[in-house]
């Protein structure tokens, strides 16, 4: 979450890796997903875990769409990065200059996986839609391609569009995703009770609370 610049380091020992935790989670999200205060903070803290958060605020699943600040060099014809773009960057999407791959392979491997977009994708209207099904079976796929080995969480955005239309999206993307990848799950929170916050969109400080503590109940993270 916070950018760090090594400039070197001068011991007369060895610098080694810090030993890896049991657990290492992977989290991918937006804004609701990149909060500290969220299931990606609660549950590594919880269960002494180490974990990867890959999100940003106001960040889509779809390339062209969400509502990150663009880069001020960019263009206007300079379409957004979504998720299934910037995942695989080393720079973050708001960030100057070009943009390079990251080495995914010098990653850590996750034995859990969290997956959890929608709220950007613009899905308050039918035609934006197909184009987020689309690229939410791609990515999901790509990602069990690149960890075949841990279960794929897919819980359902915090809160609605005014017309149901972004969980029920969200709903049967994921429920395709079931279906279609091995060892991938949907998360329904339809039944959960969930304080949201002025904005109808993120939770409050409690809303944010009991997701996280609803998420580990259904999933038996202890």
């Amino acid at each position: 979450r916070y950018f760090l610049e090594f400039c070197g380091i001068e011991t007369e020992g060895e610098i080694t890796k810090a030993p890896n935790r049991k657990t290492h989670y992977l989290f991918i999200g937006d804004s609701l997903v990149d909060a500290g205060c969220g299931f990606s903070g609660v549950i590594p803290k919880k269960t002494n875990s180490d974990y990867t958060c890959i999100a940003q605020g106001g960040l889509a699943l779809c390339r062209g769409r969400g509502y990150y600040p663009r880069p001020s060099d960019r263009t206007l014809e300079d379409k957004r990065e979504g998720m299934e773009d910037a995942f695989y960057n080393m720079q973050a999407p708001i960030a100057l200059g070009e943009h390079t791959p990251y080495d995914l392979s010098k990653a850590e491997t996750p034995d859990y996986i969290f997956i959890s977009l929608a709220t950007n994708d613009m899905l308050f209207t039918e035609q934006n839609v197909p184009g987020f099904l689309e690229s939410f079976d791609i990515f999901v796929g790509k990602i069990r391609a690149l960890y075949p080995n841990a279960p794929i969480y897919l819980p359902m955005p915090y809160a609605d569009s005014k017309d149901g239309l972004r969980r029920d999206s969200f709903e049967k993307a994921a429920l395709a995703a079931e279906k279609k990848y091995s060892d991938t799950k949907f998360i329904s929170v339809r039944d959960w009770d969930v304080e949201i916050s002025s904005d109808n969109v993120h939770p409050t400080a409690k809303g944010y609370a009991e997701y996280a503590e609803k998420l580990m109940e259904t999933l038996n993270i202890k």
